[in-house]
């Protein structure tokens, strides 16, 4: 900032000021010349007259504009000194001046802030705060060695019981949990006793990253990127290296890092090439006057690790693994969502909202399980279901779920399940009532709850009239 200013202040003083000046000659008049004022005037002209003395007024003029240059001269090696000066560390830091009168000020201004937020009562000020149970011992410390250091300095901390206000959220971070609480805040804080979702978020955030992007090369880099952080962070402050500003969320980099290489490693992607570690299940053989290969797997042959580095020559290469993707994320989608739902069970248990169980929690988890839970059945039976030896295709477990609500599970040649169409239209039904029950019950009993409080409201307030 002090370079920006410093900057600044050298292209002021050095800009060139282009000003053009118009001589008039004209006859003696006086009409001529207040005609000719006119007309300068409309222009925004300054005026000026020729002196009879004009070379006394040139040498007297040249006098002034070299005092004037010798001012700015001098303004500007003053400037550039003070300059200088704020810009030197604080002895002993690695602090400016400048840095450190705008903190100084901040401070202050947030004190007095604070201050003008207490009320006066009998001679004394009086505040109310939160203050975690935690950090209660370390403030009234605070306060007695205050006390012990200012003499005639009265403060007392007292603990105010059965109010009935309700508490802010107090999250307590630290370097691990600092960048998952930021992305949970930027999309809403708990309340005060509610489930916290940053905690889940430290292993799910990261672990859906890597299911993204899913590239060990890549995933290395910012794994090494990440190790380098966390090891020489303090240097890096130091330097004011350019990483500097990443390195509050470098544990967040890091576990992208560990969890895209993992999931590189499954996906056998190391930027577009195959690993080649184990001994692949398949076999190629090309027959005489033939241009394509016989492919045949080796019975009871599983690789041990991720994709079987065959698929790569494979023309269905990225249909199989498009489809194993898109699978792996439903089912990572359901069991995230399910997570959510539990976390406001947990919620509704802990401030004893049983119309949000009922209507809510059971209502939602049902029609998430009875929709994306029986889709992500069906990818696990189909999964497990050999169709190699079958002539027809394997059934679309997309058009079973449409299947489901335009002709109530029927309409498919083949099942992938046993009883489908039975279980389709239960898990229909099922749907069709959960509906009404998370729309309509609980704005029905929020408005009697309300009611009824201002009912109780009115009569105490008559029996204290009374």
């Amino acid at each position: 900032m002090l370079s920006d200013i410093h900057s600044l202040a050298e292209e002021e003083l050095d800009a060139d000021l282009n000003k053009s000046i118009y001589v008039v000659m004209y006859r003696e008049g006086e009409i001529l010349k207040a005609k000719l004022g006119r007309v300068c005037e409309s222009f925004s002209q300054d005026k000026f007259e020729i002196p009879n003395n004009f070379e006394e007024k040139k040498v007297e003029l040249f006098k002034k504009i070299e005092e004037v240059n010798r001012l700015i001269l001098l303004t500007r090696t003053e400037m550039k000194r003070a300059f200088s000066d704020v810009a030197r560390p604080i002895p002993g830091t690695t602090v400016s001046r400048l840095e450190f009168q705008k903190w100084y000020f901040a401070k202050e201004k947030l004190i007095y802030h604070k201050m003008n937020m207490l009320r006066l009562e009998n001679s004394l000020l009086r505040g109310v705060c939160w203050c975690p149970n935690d950090a209660v011992k370390t403030v009234s410390d605070q306060l007695s060695e205050l006390q012990k250091r200012k003499q005639g300095y009265m403060a007392k901390f007292i603990k105010i019981e059965g109010h009935t206000l309700t508490p802010p959220t107090y999250l307590k971070v630290n370097d691990v949990t600092w960048a998952f609480q930021e992305i949970v805040s930027t999309y809403g804080t708990p309340g005060y006793r509610e489930v916290n979702p940053a905690f889940f978020t430290i292993v799910t955030f990261p672990f859906l990253f890597g299911v993204m992007f899913g590239d060990a090369c890549h995933g290395l880099f910012l794994l090494i990127l990440a190790i380098y952080m966390c090891i020489y962070k303090d240097s890096l402050l130091r330097s004011r290296s350019i990483l500097a500003p990443l390195l509050k969320a470098r544990y967040l980099f890091l576990l992208m890092g560990i969890f895209s290489t993992f999931c590189g490693i499954i996906y056998n992607d190391f930027a577009g090439l195959n690993f080649n570690f184990f001994k692949t299940c398949y076999t190629a053989h090309r027959p005489k006057d033939s241009e394509t290969y016989d492919v045949t797997k080796q019975p009871d042959c599983v690789y041990p690790l991720g994709f079987d580095p065959f698929w790569k020559y494979s023309t269905r290469q990225l249909q199989f693994e498009n489809s194993f993707k898109m699978k792996l994320a439903v089912i990572l989608g359901v069991l995230q969502m399910s997570l959510g739902v539990f976390m406001k069970l947990a919620n509704a248990i802990e401030f004893k909202k049983k119309h949000d169980i009922y209507f809510e929690f059971l209502p939602q988890i049902v029609f998430l399980l009875a929709l994306f839970g029986f889709m992500d059945y069906l990818i696990f039976a189909k999964w497990l279901t050999d169709y190699s030896g079958q002539t027809s295709t394997a059934p679309y477990i997309i058009t079973v779920i449409i299947n489901m609500f335009l002709q109530f599970g029927g309409g498919t040649d083949r099942e992938i399940i046993s009883n489908q169409q039975a279980i389709s239209v239960t898990l229909f039904l099922l749907l069709i009532i959960c509906v009404p029950l998370m729309l309509l019950p609980k704005p029905f009993i929020l408005d009697a709850e309300h009611k009824k409080a201002e009912l109780i409201q009115k009569a105490i307030k008559s029996a204290e009239e009374s």
